[in-house]
């Protein structure tokens, strides 16, 4: 059995995949080589991730869900209230959910945390909005 390990970086989006702790060479975005074998990567850490090796597939990262898509999706609210600081805390805290949404089976935790980083992006956009409104 085959050992996948996916590595995205959050800032550059650059991704690093390794098959039983070997890494594996880069061609291009989507072109990999292992053991003179070539992989196609489809998606990325948001969206899941499916490795194709001559029209097999293996899922590396599944899909949301579409309860996990309303906890991801539900700080981007910010937007339309925030500007452009409450875009970039909506964002992150959505990408936050992401790791949340991935990293936990229980649905009641996923609810709980993505609701509490949606209110920590909400608080911290606030009191930033007070500290550049009183400059």
């Amino acid at each position: 059995e085959l050992n996948i390990v996916y590595e995205e970086s959050f800032w550059t989006g650059k991704k690093n995949i390794s098959i039983n702790d070997e890494k594996l060479l880069s061609k291009d975005k989507r072109k990999y080589l292992w053991n003179d074998e070539e992989y196609t990567l489809k998606g990325n850490y948001i969206f899941g991730a499916t490795l194709f090796k001559q029209g097999k597939e293996i899922v590396i990262i599944s899909k949301l869900t579409p309860l996990e898509w309303v906890l991801v999706c539900f700080p981007l609210l910010l937007i339309f209230i925030g500007g452009a600081i409450g875009g970039f805390l909506g964002f992150l805290s959505a990408y936050i959910n992401a790791i949340i949404c991935r990293s936990n089976d229980e649905i009641a935790p996923k609810i709980g945390l993505s609701i509490l980083s949606a209110i920590g992006a909400v608080i911290l956009w606030y009191i930033l909005a007070v500290i550049v409104l009183s400059i």
